[in-house]
């Protein structure tokens, strides 16, 4: 991801393809595919990558934090535990989340997400990542 971000900054042009050149095998190795202790710094980092990205070329929008939604979701999942359902809670990510306006833009899952993060129901986010 952050190569494609520093691709991205150094081309003069970026065309998309429909069909896809590469098919990527899921592995058992992949970031997503088991724990890793250190799954949420590597997740903030991107997270601050793109988004410098996206400011920087005027594309930030509200709608960044669909993605970073996305994202929080997938760190509570990568050890859906008591303390680092409580670790993710603690991070500014969350809140900036929270306050974004983003919800008009989320389907009813991730609006009901949305709610527990606001207000830090933790029984009800262990039960809901496990379904979106």
């Amino acid at each position: 991801m952050l190569f494609n971000i520093d691709a991205y900054n150094a081309a003069s042009a970026i065309y998309y393809l429909s069909e896809p050149l590469v098919i990527y095998d899921n592995t058992s190795t992949g970031l997503n595919k088991k724990y890793r202790e250190d799954f949420i710094e590597i997740k903030l980092l991107l997270n601050k990558y793109i988004k410098e990205y996206l400011i920087k070329h005027n594309a930030f929008t509200d709608k960044y934090y669909i993605s970073v939604l996305n994202e929080i979701i997938a760190m509570m999942n990568n050890e859906p535990t008591y303390e680092n359902i409580e670790r993710v809670l603690t991070l500014d990510i969350v809140s900036e989340t929270v306050k974004s306006g983003v919800k008009k833009y989320l389907p009813l899952r991730k609006k009901i997400a949305l709610f527990c993060l606001k207000y830090r129901i933790r029984f009800m986010l262990r039960i809901i990542i496990k379904y979106i």
